[in-house]
């Protein structure tokens, strides 16, 4: 003997809920594309890898010092850039001052 169920809309909700939750799962569980393997590294790879970095990190702290020395001879440079420009305004202030005086009389 078979007998009748009534769903109820609230019934017939979770129903449709639940049937479109397993689609998704078995949509998210069928990978494109087959797995990669994962790569174990070998001690001569992570030594090398170990070699290129130490040898990057080498490279990047005599770019730092380059710029470090640069920077300094930069602020050098203008340093004596200053005090050149001070010591000609001061010639040029004194030649001017000789000019306006009087030249003593023979």
């Amino acid at each position: 003997e078979r007998s009748l169920i009534t769903l109820t809309q609230e019934d017939k909700r979770m129903v449709r809920g639940l049937l479109a939750t397993k689609s998704q799962i078995a949509r998210v569980s069928k990978p494109d594309s087959p797995p990669k393997p994962e790569k174990e590294k070998t001690l001569a790879q992570v030594a090398d890898d170990r070699q290129i970095l130490k040898q990057a990190l080498e490279k990047e702290a005599k770019m730092e010092q380059q710029q470090a020395d640069n920077a300094e001879a930069v602020r050098k440079y203008t340093q004596e850039k200053r005090k050149l420009q001070r010591k000609l305004e001061k010639l040029d202030k004194q030649l001017a001052d000789d000019e306006t005086e009087p030249l003593p009389e023979a």
